[in-house]
């Protein structure tokens, strides 16, 4: 198959690429297939109907170091260069330096239980088995080959909070915080839906913004935001949090966002007097501030009935509380 010109190009899915993982894994395990474990096909081009750089990502897993030197010599007899890890631990990168009838590919060897055998397994899951995130990731990818200019490496780059989103809390259900009739915990992809729809609802959108999905899962790969699920003791969502500022956590946090669905029985109240308990009892820090709109008239007095101080006369639009 020809090579590609050195061209940042995303391509829409191709059935040839199975094809081709099969051909190259096929060789690769003529020359290590019994020095490893499985050879398998990752990134992109792994996802059935997702567009992708017409590049086959393809991995070699190995059962521990002690048979790396083993595979370093026999790929060197067949053509392959080993490059080290480029930078990432225990990755480690072989280049084919004899031309071949392949079409390109990236091929890596790491041992079974090394974290990007684990990063690599969960997106290429992720992407195979969850449409909606395959679909927004395609998006993204769409998006940024118009706007990086043939930057590979910008390109690489402007994907990785969505790829740590996907990775962080596709499974995530970590409990944060405990209170008398709710609990707060990280929210993970699967509740996606349930935070777009609350948002969305027609009581709550005259107050609050929405994050689109694929917003909300890059958002989920950056260190700077927490979001949050309010939920019963039964584990029925009754609300969402969103923080901001969390990479400063010491010195201030925003509350960027509370939403509550059955406000007649005060899990707001009770859900705010958490946040303020989380802030300044786990997180230790100096402030804790928050903004709403001047007409939501509900929320501000709820604010200062569970202690928030106003900054600006009624309507008041920006609170804080400090340690």
């Amino acid at each position: 198959m020809p090579k590609l010109t050195n061209t940042l190009i995303v391509l829409p899915y191709d059935p040839n690429w199975k094809i081709e993982f099969e051909r190259i894994r096929d060789y690769l395990m003529e020359q290590i297939g019994d020095l490893v474990i499985e050879i398998k096909h990752v990134g992109s081009t792994s996802a059935p109907g997702l567009c992708a750089k017409p590049i086959i990502d393809i991995v070699a897993v190995m059962d521990s170091y002690a048979v790396f030197p083993e595979i370093v010599a026999r790929l060197e007899k067949a053509g392959f260069q080993h490059e080290g890890n480029l930078g990432i631990k225990e990755r480690e990168v072989f280049k084919r330096l004899i031309p071949d009838d392949f079409m390109d590919y990236h091929f890596y060897v790491y041992p079974k239980d090394s974290e990007e055998n684990r990063r690599q397994t969960i997106f290429r899951n992720a992407l195979i088995n969850n449409r909606d995130i395959a679909d927004e990731y395609g998006k993204l990818k769409m998006r940024l080959i118009e706007e990086v200019n043939g930057d590979r490496v910008l390109y690489t780059d402007s994907k990785t909070n969505f790829i740590l989103g996907v990775i962080n809390c596709l499974d995530c259900k970590d409990e944060i915080i405990h209170g008398e009739r709710i609990t707060v915990r990280k929210a993970c992809i699967s509740d996606a839906e349930y935070m777009q729809r609350i948002e969305l609802d027609p009581e709550n959108v005259p107050f609050v913004g929405n994050w689109p999905l694929g917003w909300r899962i890059e958002k989920f790969g950056d260190a700077d935001f927490l979001q949050a699920i309010i939920q019963k003791h039964t584990g029925e969502p009754v609300g969402l949090l969103i923080f901001r500022d969390m990479r400063q956590k010491e010195t201030q946090v925003q509350l960027k966002r509370i939403i509550i669905t059955e406000k007649s029985k005060e899990y707001g109240k009770e859900a705010l007097y958490l946040v303020q308990k989380l802030a300044f009892e786990c997180w230790h820090t100096q402030k804790l501030y928050l903004g709403t709109r001047a007409e939501n008239i509900r929320a501000q007095n709820i604010y200062k009935a569970t202690g928030f101080i106003p900054e600006t006369p009624v309507p008041c639009v920006h609170f804080h509380i400090d340690r």
